[in-house]
């Protein structure tokens, strides 16, 4: 914010996820402050990173055209159905990643990120981060426990006609989620608040 006064006819500060990564819009006639604001965060964002104790590198800055959504979700449909499956007291809900690719994921409305497996991030062509330079992050997982896990960012998630792009999620090992029903109940992860929120949801 501090590098946005003076700008904000120009620019507008939307969000900043919890990863550190920035939003803004650009309105119309903003361009030419773009590169000024970019200097003063880069500047500025290292040494006040540093000082909180979080990563030293800058947040990723992206931007908006003007009347996009801050949240990141596609405007749409008012009213998108999609049907899921019940296996006991577990919703399974369809869904596209990256626009192509299709998995099964729990809906778990109390995981504060969605999760996805490494398998269904290979198949999406997406890099699987390892050793020390990946991001990490804690998920709160279906059963309550807090695990420690990677993040990547899929350049699309879709439910129905439901799209939330440029989304940050967490990659586990999610397993077996429940072997005693025949064949043993296996997903490709957990749709959590962090999608689930940027809409209103009903089950029927």
């Amino acid at each position: 914010m501090e590098c946005a006064d003076g700008k904000q006819a120009s620019l507008r500060v939307d969000r900043v996820d919890d990863d550190g990564q920035v939003h803004v819009t650009v309105l119309p006639g903003g361009r030419p402050v773009v590169p000024a604001f970019r200097a003063c965060f880069n500047e500025k964002a290292p040494a006040r990173l540093a000082a909180a104790g979080r990563a030293t590198s800058p947040a990723r800055i992206v931007e908006s055209g003007p009347g996009a959504d801050p949240t990141g979700a596609r405007p749409g449909p008012r009213v998108s159905a999609v049907a899921i499956q019940t296996i006991g007291n577990r919703d399974l809900v369809p869904v596209v990643l990256n626009e192509t690719h299709r998995a099964t994921l729990l809906l778990d409305t109390g995981a504060n990120i969605t999760v996805i497996s490494p398998q269904l991030a290979r198949r999406a062509g997406l890099e699987v981060p390892t050793g020390s330079g990946a991001a990490r992050s804690k998920a709160r997982m279906a059963n309550g426990q807090e695990v420690d896990v990677a993040l990547i960012r899929v350049k699309s998630m879709m439910v129905g006609a439901a799209q939330v792009d440029n989304l940050q999620v967490a990659m586990y090992e999610i397993g077996v989620l429940d072997s005693t029903t025949s064949p043993p109940l296996t997903i490709d992860g957990f749709l959590g608040a962090d999608f689930l929120g940027r809409f209103t949801m009903t089950i029927d």
